[in-house]
C-alpha cells in the first residue's frame, strides 16, 4: 500500500518520539482557515463595523475582565477573559453575547449570530491554538508567547493517500480541471490521464506549460476555509522538463494582462498603473482560448482550442511511454506533429484501479432543526460521494431547474456539475473552478466559474458533457481568493449577465480607494458584464463591492444582492442597470484614462451619482453576506406567498422574503432559520419544492456545517402568518395570512428604527436609533391586519430608515416571536 503522512506547513518539527507543531501558528491558520477574521477585527487600529467583538487585547496574559450578556438571565456580568471562556464562546456562542467595549456601539451587547464550533470540526487541539495565537494580540507584558510548542495529536494526518478525497485520482478516464497551481496563470487547465501523465495548458500563453509523471492534483489548498492556499501537483509528483519545446503557435502569446502568473504582483501593478486601457488591451490582443473538448475514448487526450490573429488551432499533446512528447497542432486544416525527447518515465506512483461511478441514489432525512413559518416541512438531500466513493466537500453553489428532463441541475465550488432526478445523484461535469450558478438550455448548459462563462454541450448525448466553449474570459483573474464570478443570469434580451467581486489583498497592485480591505487589481474587477450568446462581453455596470447573488426576475429585469463592507453600510437589494454606478469607487479605475490616483474616480465625487437600492438588508439581523433571489412561480404548490422573493443569507442560515414596494421602500420578513449551513442559492421544482443551496466554508456559517442542501415542501394548514407589511406615511399595517380570527386583542408590538451610512468605514453601525411610540393601534381580525400609526419625528423625516417589528403576541415568524423590517433608501 502507498502511504503517505500530511503535514501542516511551517507547523511541524519531527522528532524521534513524536511530531511537535506550533499552537501560534496553528491557531493563526486555524483562524483564517475558518473565516474567524470576516467577524472579529484583529488590528489594534482596525475600527470596522463588524458582527462580533475585535480581538486585539482581549485575552492577555494576566486575563482581563470582559464584559458579557449571559443569555439565561438576560443580564450583564463581568468574566475573566481566559482559556475557560474561550472554549465555551467558542462551543456556546449563544450563552454569552459580548458587549462591545469600544467604539460608537460601545456597551451594546452584538447580536448572536455566531455559529458554535462542535468538536467534530474544531478539536480541541485546534482551539486551544486559536487562543494562544490570540493572547499575542497585544502590547508589551500584555502579549502571549510567539510560539507555544505541543506534542501534535493523533487524528491530524492520514496514512493512505487513496482515502484522502482532496487527492484527485486518475483511474480509468481522464481528467480535467480548472486549478490554481503555481508556475502557471490562474486560468490554466490541468488534465491527467489513465496513463499517469499528467500535464497543464495556460491561455496565457496558448502553450502546454508544465507536465508531470504520478498523482494528478490535490485540492487541499483550494478547499480549505476561504481557498487562500493554491492547488499542487498530486502524490509523488515527477515533473518532466519541456526546455526545448517547440514552436507550435503562428507567433508568441502573452495574454499576461488578464491572466498574469500566479503571485506576479509586478505585472498586475504594472497594468493597473500604466497608460493602457483594459479595453484597448483586450482589442490589441487578438487572441482568444476557445475551450476544450474531452476525447471520443474515455481514457483520450482532450483538444484545446484557441484563436491567435485570424487563425484558429487545435492542439493535442501526449508522452510516449519511451518519453517522447507530441505536439499535434490542427490549424486551417493543416496538421502537423512536433515532437521533444524528454526522460523516461520509470517508475511512478498510480492510483489503485478504483472504478469511476458517477450515478448514486440518496434518501432524504428530516430536518426537524430548521425553524420554518407554519405550513412547511424541510428535508436533508445528503451529498453524493466523489466519484471513487470518497466523502467530499459538496456546495450546491448554481442549481437551475430541467424542465425537459424533470431533474434539478446542481454546481458547486470544486465537486463538479452534478444532475438530481428522483433523488438520485449523477456527474454530468466536472473540473470546474468554484462553480457559482448555472443556466439550462435546451441543448447547452452556460456555467459560471471564477476563470470564466463556459458553453457546456453533451455531444454524444450520454449524460456527460465533453465539450466546454469559453464564452467569456474578458476580463482579469488571479489566484486571489475573493475573485468570484456571480451568475451568470440571462436578461430578457437573451444575453447572459455575470457579477465580478473585488479582491482582497495588499500592495501596489491593488487600489482600494481609500476603504481597508477590497480592491481592484484592474480588469473590470468591481464591475457587472454582459455577453452575447455568440461570445461578444462588454461592461454593464460599475461600482460592485461583493455581489453574491444575481436573477432575473419574473418581470424581466436584472436583480443583485450586494454585501456589507466599504462603501456598503449595510448589505442591499439593487436593480441592476446598464451604466449605473453601485457605490463601491474601486472599480472605476477601469473607465477610460483612469488610474488610481486619477481625480475623476474620487469617492466624493461619484456619491452623487450612486444607485439606490431597492432594499436594505440590516446587518446582523436579516443579512451579513445575502445570496441570489428566487421567486415563487410555482402558482400557489409553494403555499400562500405567489410571485414574492425569496432570498437567503449566507452567515447567519436564514431565509427571508423581500417585498419591494415603491419609491425604494420594501417590507422584508423571516421566513426560516436554523438551516445547517450558509443560505446562497434557491431554486424551484416542477413539483413546486424549494432547494436550499449552502456553504459555511471560509465564511463560517451560524448553522456550522460547511455544507447542505435542504428541500423545502408546502404541506399546507390554516394557520395565521405574516405575508406583508404596508405603509402610508406614519402608519404600518402588517398584513396576515391563514386563520386570523384569533389575533390577540393586544399586538405586544415594539417599533425601533435607526440608519446606516456608507462610507470608506468597513460597514456601518445603527445610527440615530430611536424607540418608536405608537400612537394609535387597530387589531382587524376580520381583515386578518394590524395597522399601528406612529408619533411624527423630525430625526428621521425623509430619509434613508430601518423600521424593525417585533412582538411576542402576533403569530410568529421566528421561533417565539415575531420580527420583520421595513426599509425606506435614499
Amino acid at each position: 500500500m502507498i502511504t503517505r503522512t500530511f503535514s501542516l506547513p511551517l507547523l511541524l518539527t519531527s522528532l524521534a518520539s513524536a511530531a511537535k507543531v506550533d499552537l501560534v501558528q496553528l491557531g493563526k491558520e486555524t483562524f483564517d482557515a475558518v473565516g474567524c477574521a470576516e467577524c472579529h477585527a484583529v488590528a489594534k487600529d482596525d475600527n470596522s463595523v463588524k458582527t462580533g467583538p475585535s480581538l486585539y487585547g482581549l485575552f492577555t496574559t494576566t486575563p482581563r475582565e470582559h464584559t458579557v450578556i449571559e443569555a439565561a438571565e438576560e443580564h450583564k456580568v463581568n468574566l475573566k477573559a481566559d482559556l475557560d471562556y474561550f472554549k465555551k464562546s467558542v462551543r456556546e456562542p449563544a450563552s454569552e453575547i459580548a458587549v462591545a467595549d469600544s467604539g460608537p456601539t460601545k456597551g451594546t451587547p452584538f447580536q448572536p449570530v455566531m455559529p458554535a464550533y462542535p468538536v467534530a470540526f474544531l478539536n480541541e487541539q485546534k482551539a486551544e491554538a486559536i487562543f494562544h495565537y490570540l493572547r499575542t494580540l497585544n502590547e508589551g507584558s500584555a502579549s502571549g508567547p510567539t510560539q507555544v510548542m505541543a506534542e501534535l495529536e493523533e487524528g491530524t494526518t492520514q496514512t493512505d493517500i487513496h482515502q484522502d478525497s482532496k487527492e484527485i485520482l486518475v483511474t480509468d478516464r481522464t481528467r480535467i480541471y480548472r486549478a490554481r497551481v503555481r508556475g502557471n496563470s490562474a486560468r490554466a487547465i490541468y488534465v491527467g490521464l489513465p496513463s499517469g501523465l499528467n500535464y497543464s495548458f495556460d491561455p496565457r500563453t496558448m502553450t502546454i506549460t508544465k507536465a508531470w509523471w504520478g498523482g494528478f492534483l490535490n485540492i487541499k489548498g483550494e478547499t480549505n476555509g476561504r481557498g487562500r492556499d493554491l492547488t499542487t501537483m498530486g502524490h509523488q509528483a515527477k515533473e518532466i522538463t519541456l526546455a526545448g519545446a517547440p514552436k507550435i503557435n503562428g507567433r508568441d502569446v502573452d495574454l499576461s494582462f488578464k491572466s498574469p502568473l500566479i503571485e506576479d504582483t509586478e505585472t498586475i501593478a504594472n497594468h493597473l498603473h500604466g497608460d493602457a486601457d483594459f479595453a484597448d488591451q483586450l482589442k490589441d490582443a487578438e487572441t482568444r482560448f476557445l475551450g476544450y473538448t474531452y476525447a471520443e475514448k474515455p481514457d483520450g487526450t482532450p483538444t484545446f482550442h484557441y484563436q491567435i490573429g485570424k487563425k484558429s488551432y487545435h492542439l493535442r499533446f501526449n508522452i510516449d511511454p519511451d518519453g517522447t512528447a507530441r505536439w499535434e497542432v490542427e490549424s486551417d486544416g493543416n496538421k502537423s506533429v512536433k515532437t521533444l525527447k524528454t526522460e523516461a518515465p520509470g517508475n511512478f506512483w498510480k492510483a489503485n484501479p478504483i472504478p469511476t461511478i458517477l450515478s448514486q441514489p440518496v434518501g432524504l432525512t428530516p430536518a426537524s432543526e430548521i425553524h420554518l413559518v407554519p405550513g412547511y416541512q424541510a428535508e436533508r438531500v445528503p451529498a453524493p460521494t466523489d466519484p471513487h466513493g470518497r466523502p467530499q466537500l459538496f456546495e450546491p453553489m448554481g442549481m437551475a431547474l430541467d424542465a425537459a428532463n424533470r431533474s434539478l441541475v446542481v454546481t458547486t465550488r470544486t465537486a463538479g456539475l452534478w444532475r438530481l432526478k428522483d433523488n438520485t445523484w449523477t456527474m454530468i461535469a466536472e473540473g470546474l473552478l468554484d462553480s457559482l450558478g448555472v443556466i439550462v438550455e435546451k441543448d447547452r448548459l452556460i456555467v459560471g466559474q471564477k476563470t470564466e462563462v463556459t458553453e457546456l454541450r453533451d455531444l454524444d448525448q450520454d449524460g456527460f458533457y465533453e465539450s466546454f466553449r469559453t464564452l467569456s474570459d474578458d476580463f482579469l483573474i488571479t489566484e486571489n481568493y475573493h475573485e468570484y464570478l456571480h451568475g451568470p443570469a440571462k436578461g430578457k434580451d437573451g444575453n447572459y449577465y455575470f457579477l465580478l467581486n473585488l479582491s482582497h489583498t495588499d500592495g501596489r497592485h491593488i487600489h482600494k480607494a481609500n476603504g481597508r480591505f477590497m480592491g481592484s487589481q484592474g480588469g473590470y474587477r468591481g464591475w457587472a458584464m454582459q455577453v452575447t450568446p455568440d461570445g461578444q462581453t462588454k461592461p454593464f455596470a460599475m461600482g460592485l463591492r461583493s455581489p453574491a447573488g444575481l436573477a432575473t426576475g419574473p418581470d424581466g429585469n436584472l436583480y443583485y444582492t450586494e454585501n456589507q463592507g466599504e462603501y456598503n453600510g449595510t448589505s442591499k437589494l439593487h436593480l441592476l442597470r446598464e451604466g449605473k454606478y453601485y457605490g463601491h469607487p474601486s472599480g472605476l479605475v477601469d473607465l477610460p484614462g483612469m488610474k488610481p490616483d486619477s481625480p475623476g474616480i474620487a469617492w466624493d465625487k461619484w456619491v452623487p451619482k450612486r444607485e439606490v437600492s431597492l432594499a436594505l438588508l440590516p446587518h446582523a439581523r436579516i443579512a451579513n453576506s445575502p445570496g441570489s433571489p428566487v421567486w415563487d412561480t410555482t402558482g400557489g404548490k409553494f403555499g400562500p406567498f405567489v410571485g414574492e422573493m425569496f432570498c437567503g443569507d449566507q452567515t447567519l442560515s436564514t431565509l427571508f422574503r423581500i417585498l419591494p414596494k415603491k419609491n425604494n421602500e420594501a417590507a422584508l420578513i423571516h421566513f426560516g432559520d436554523g438551516f445547517p449551513s450558509g443560505v446562497m442559492r434557491l431554486c424551484f421544482d416542477e413539483n413546486g419544492a424549494l432547494f436550499v443551496g449552502q456553504t459555511g466554508r471560509g465564511w463560517r456559517a451560524r448553522g456550522g456545517s460547511q455544507q447542505a442542501l435542504v428541500k423545502l415542501t408546502y404541506v399546507g394548514g390554516n394557520k395565521p402568518s405574516l405575508q406583508d407589511i404596508s405603509r402610508n406615511g406614519e402608519t404600518f399595517t402588517l398584513h396576515f395570512t391563514g386563520d386570523t380570527s384569533k389575533l390577540e386583542a393586544s399586538s405586544g408590538l415594539t417599533i425601533e428604527s435607526w440608519y446606516y451610512h456608507d462610507k470608506p468605514d468597513y460597514g456601518s453601525p445603527t445610527n440615530n436609533k430611536l424607540n418608536e411610540t405608537i400612537v394609535s393601534e387597530k387589531i382587524d381580525p376580520t381583515s386578518g391586519t394590524v395597522t399601528v400609526t406612529l408619533a411624527p419625528n423630525e430625526n428621521r423625516k425623509n430619509g434613508t430608515r430601518v423600521f424593525r417589528f417585533f412582538s411576542k403576541n402576533l403569530p410568529h415568524n421566528r421561533k417565539g416571536v415575531l420580527e420583520a423590517y421595513y426599509t425606506k433608501s435614499k
